[in-house]
């Protein structure tokens, strides 16, 4: 029998984060309630919500890594505002965990399985976005394979669907 030491002082980090996603994923669905069933005196204020919300998911799984072009890509195709697109909440739950998944990933040199379900989910939230995803796949078909280009992927989506 051998004993080996043991670092516990990382253990419960992902546990926080995961409850961190769980609770911002539910503050983005709140807020995107507040838009639709708000009426005008409460349209601003959600905005902003929406606007922190993803700024904090951004702080969890930054920085995001630099693709030439996929922002003008993402750009040009016209990514519809969180609050004024047909977004579910589990839609929102999964974007949110599979951009911390696939940073996770791409830290430790995972692939694989990882990175077939950000691709879902990831064309899930684009095309309900209103973006032909197949387009972006098709321009960045080296990166496809690498779960950092799905974080950032869905990490610019979010960050142009709140930009006011």
């Amino acid at each position: 029998m051998s004993v080996e030491a043991v670092d516990w002082s990382k253990v419960g980090e992902s546990v926080e984060v995961e409850d961190e996603i769980t609770y911002l994923s539910d503050f983005l669905d709140a807020s995107i309630a507040l838009y639709k069933v708000g009426g005008e005196a409460y349209k601003s204020e959600a905005i902003q919500y929406i606007f922190a919300g993803v700024s904090k998911w951004l702080e969890i799984i930054g920085p995001l890594n630099y693709y030439p072009g996929l922002i003008e890509k993402l750009s040009d195709a016209g990514v519809r505002k969180l609050w004024e697109a047909d977004l579910d909440a589990d839609l929102i739950s999964e974007a949110l965990r599979a951009g911390w998944d696939c940073k996770v990933a791409s830290l430790i040199g995972g692939e694989g399985e990882i990175v077939e379900y950000c691709r879902e989910v990831a064309a899930e939230l684009l095309e309900s976005l209103g973006v032909d995803y197949t387009s972006i796949l098709k321009d960045f078909e080296g990166e496809a394979g690498r779960p950092e280009f799905y974080s950032s992927l869905i990490g610019l989506t979010l960050v142009l669907a709140t930009n006011i």
